[in-house]
């Protein structure tokens, strides 16, 4: 028989198993925000930052109007440049540094927020002259005798731009692009049909090698010849170094390397086709080369408009070098479906290294999948970035290593008019999920929220969680006048302080007129300090001079390099701090026969404090011997462990060694998986204790004691009374002290005097026992004299309840007395 006894108890916090920390920081007060300028304008929609355009040391930030068809930007500048929790809005003209402006009229120049377009862009250093060039669409003009073909223009950039009150229009451009074909809205697209650039923000990367990035250009229809109408087609064009400026405008069929068309063609015209979308997607088979993606999420995937993604790896230099080479989009390399028929699987946007394994990872979204009841909720699915990934198909829920849920009746989480980014919105060195959830706690406008996952060093495996389940949510119901919040995201260090800024567009937003729109500035602060465990000792008393102080410690901002504890430290019987390692052992010295007790500190980076409860506990080894005890102390990080520094005898598997008469002090064993002890008892009887696993990530034991056999499991800190002879009586106890980091269980065996063992629930078994007997006996009485068998049932009846029977009747009669004499 056994009886555990809880030595110690720990408050645990129960996480998902995707997030393993909390979220530990909060974002402070809005630090600054943009308010439109005229009705319809929509800014908070197109939004790009993180790029240094004027060469200034400092990331820069572009976004676009929709009415106005203009595109502002705003320098970075240094930490403090801009106040911060600031009380007035700022108005365009205050914080713009350049405007670029449309040549044409409704051209759609740079966005159309009303149909979900995007049409202006970082696209890195395309020219190699050190400095971010821009990439400015007007999908809507109308250029050399065509209508709607579309313009694209790229403006370098340059340590001198033009500033305010000066503006740059498309005549400005270093490079003019016109679309070929009526109707072709280069750069943009139409409606539900757009295959707008930048809605990734990942327009560009290196896709074939020679170290300058390259772009990408959608165009709604291309149309070379009679057999294609309305055709979508994406044209890749390669990095030029040091390419000069160009007086006049080129086609796109003169300066594209590789044009990409949809393998839905049509051949009547005023067929819409399938609508594309594409961008890089970083190297997601880790061959040093950046990968394209392209997606048609009417594709049918081998349903019926399940969805199709296409992915191209990179190198293309010597299959494809030279100019306007067309492709069927149908010979990519990998092919992703939806994983059921009218989900429309699409891309969602670039979202970098999220578990920190060197590799890029790659962001999907079945924004039409009902969830457990709620139509429309939709989903986005992360696949993990693979080291020689090769040639497949697959479908979508087939790849995906995590999948977050959404939570609300037609959210359509992931749709791509409002696409997850990747970036270190915790500083902590890894890419967090930044998920837009304009639709996020209720369908109806004014509700809305940003969600964001924490990215999580080495995670593997397959995960589902709900959006709900973020590590940080900000709500848009939180912020007066809010209406639709979080329809777009972006991340950008605007004051240089190495820490990313969140910004969150609301495109509705009125303000003192109509659909002005607003874009909001946040910044995270690491507020809270590590998580701190002591794993023991425990508050009891050890028989021991073996007694293991056991730390676990981990930052809680986020899992990267940059995010750990910083310095740890105890203080032993209330004297002075002394500091260790927080990853180290190190030891202390306490006396025997007392008591004691340890507080354990921690802080982190910023200089966040935690420190545990006091843990009192105390050594006794003998009544006669009071000698100095060695304490060792172990911290970990995460599930990182430590060794004991014990220096008892180990037993190893297969081994059986002799401990001899157990003392009521109690003997210590290293034992691994396999060992046996034997051990003795005053009356001379010989018993064995095998140790049968040792589960370290469980942090317990299995142990056979030979006597009844029985088979007791312990964990750290818990001890064990076991009654040998199965006389009620405990005769041993065995405590788990540690696994150390080498796997082997520590484990003290003690003897004890003459200690009852008190069986779970034996008093109420025993009430119970009692309880029944008297319910049968009174049953049996009743039954007897129902038969008429009034002698046995006199017999059956206990002395107690006939005595019982009489006190009634007597104290019925005196009652009845009294209350006649009252009346």
């Amino acid at each position: 028989m056994v009886r555990k006894n809880n030595l110690e108890i720990l408050f645990v916090i129960s996480l998902l198993v995707l997030i393993p920390l909390v979220s530990a920081g909060v974002f402070q007060d809005i630090i600054f925000h943009i308010n439109g300028s005229q009705d319809s304008e929509q800014i908070g929609f197109v939004m790009h930052g993180g790029y240094d355009f004027n060469g200034d040391g400092y990331n820069d930030f572009l976004f676009a109007g929709g009415a106005s068809e203009d595109v502002f930007l705003m320098y970075g500048g240094s930490a403090g440049g801009f106040p911060k929790n600031v009380t007035d809005h700022f108005a365009i003209a205050n914080v713009t540094n350049v405007t670029f402006q449309s040549s044409f009229s409704n051209s759609e120049f740079g966005s159309t927020p009303t149909n979900d377009q995007n049409g202006a862009v970082f696209i890195g250093d395309w020219n190699n002259d050190t400095y971010a060039d821009v990439m400015i669409s007007a999908s809507s003009a109308d250029v050399g005798g065509l209508t709607n073909n579309g313009q694209v223009y790229i403006f370098f950039g340059n340590s001198n731009p033009i500033g305010p009150p000066s503006a740059w229009n498309a005549a400005n451009a270093n490079i003019t692009i016109n679309g070929s074909f009526d109707d072709g809205y280069l750069g943009g697209g139409y409606n539900s049909n757009s295959v707008a650039l930048g809605f990734s923000k990942r327009d560009f990367g290196d896709f074939n090698g020679d170290g300058i990035v390259d772009i990408i250009v959608p165009e709604t229809a291309f149309d070379n010849n009679s057999g294609l109408i309305n055709t979508k087609a994406l044209h890749l064009i390669y990095g030029v170094n040091r390419l000069s400026s160009r007086s006049d405008a080129t086609t796109i069929g003169q300066i594209a390397n590789i044009t990409f068309i949809s393998p839905f063609h049509n051949t009547t015209a005023g067929q819409s086709g399938m609508r594309m979308k594409a961008l890089f997607v970083g190297d997601i088979n880790n061959d040093s080369l950046e990968d394209l993606a392209i997606s048609f999420d009417d594709g049918d995937g081998g349903g019926n408009e399940r969805g199709e993604v296409y992915i191209y790896l990179g190198n293309f230099t010597n299959i494809y070098p030279t100019v306007n080479i067309t492709i069927n989009a149908e010979s990519a390399n990998i092919t992703i479906n939806g994983s059921a028929n009218s989900l429309h699987l699409v891309l969602n946007g670039y979202i970098g290294d999220w578990n920190n394994d060197t590799i890029d990872d790659m962001a999907f979204a079945e924004p039409l999948l009902d969830i457990n009841g709620l139509t429309a909720a939709g989903r986005i699915l992360i696949m993990l970035g693979q080291h020689g990934l090769v040639a497949k198909d697959a479908k979508v829920s087939e790849v995906a290593n995590l999948t977050i849920n959404g939570v609300v009746v037609q959210s359509n989480l992931g749709h791509v008019s409002r696409t997850v980014i990747g970036a270190d919105i915790n500083n902590d060195g890894i890419n967090d999920l930044i998920i837009p959830n304009p639709r996020g706690t209720n369908i109806n406008l004014g509700t809305n929220q940003t969600n964001i996952v924490f990215g999580i060093h080495g995670f593997t495996g397959v995960v589902t969680q709900d959006v709900n389940q973020s590590n940080m949510t900000i709500n848009g119901s939180a912020i007066e006048g809010s209406v639709d919040f979080g329809v777009a995201v972006e991340v950008w260090d605007y004051d240089n302080d190495s820490i990313n800024e969140l910004i969150v567009g609301d495109r509705n937003y009125n303000g003192i007129g109509t659909n002005r729109g607003k874009i909001y500035g946040f910044e995270l602060l690491d507020n809270s300090e590590p998580s701190l465990i002591v794993n023991g000792p425990a508050n009891v008393t050890y028989g021991s001079t073996n007694v293991s102080l056991n730390v676990s410690v981990h930052d809680r901002f986020g899992t990267g390099s940059l995010s750990g504890v910083s310095s740890c430290w105890y203080s032993l019987n209330g004297t002075a701090n002394v500091s260790f390692t927080c990853l180290s052992n190190t030891t202390f010295v306490t006396n025997d026969c007392a008591q004691h007790n340890v507080t354990v500190y921690s802080n982190d980076t910023a200089n966040n404090v935690n420190q545990s409860s006091n843990v009192v506990f105390s050594i006794y080894t003998s009544a006669a011997t009071c000698n100095p005890t060695t304490t060792t102390t172990t911290s970990t990080a995460g599930t990182g462990g430590g060794s004991s520094g014990s220096t008892v005898a180990t037993v190893k598997s297969g081994e059986v060694k002799a401990i001899g008469r157990l003392s009521a002090v109690g003997t210590n064993r290293e034992m691994s998986a396999g060992a046996i002890v034997s051990f003795e008892l005053p009356n001379e009887e010989t018993h064995t204790a095998k140790v049968l696993s040792v589960d370290k990530e469980k942090q317990e034991v299995e142990v056979e004691v030979s006597s009844t056999p029985q088979k007791i499991k312990i964990k750290v800190g818990e001890t064990v009374d076991v009654d040998l002879t199965d006389d009620g009586k405990a005769e041993i106890g065995v405590t788990l002290i540690e696994i150390n980091e080498k796997g082997n269980a520590l484990l003290n065996f003690i003897r004890y005097g003459d200690r009852p063992v008190v069986k779970r629930g034996a008093a109420l078994d025993e009430a119970l026992e009692a309880n029944d007997d008297t319910i049968n006996s009174v049953g049996n009485a009743l039954g007897k004299l129902a038969d008429g068998e009034v002698k046995d049932a006199v017999k059956a009846t206990p002395w107690w309840l006939w005595l019982l029977i009489v006190l009634v009747i007597v104290g019925a009669g005196v009652w009845y007395y009294i209350n006649k004499m009252r009346y």
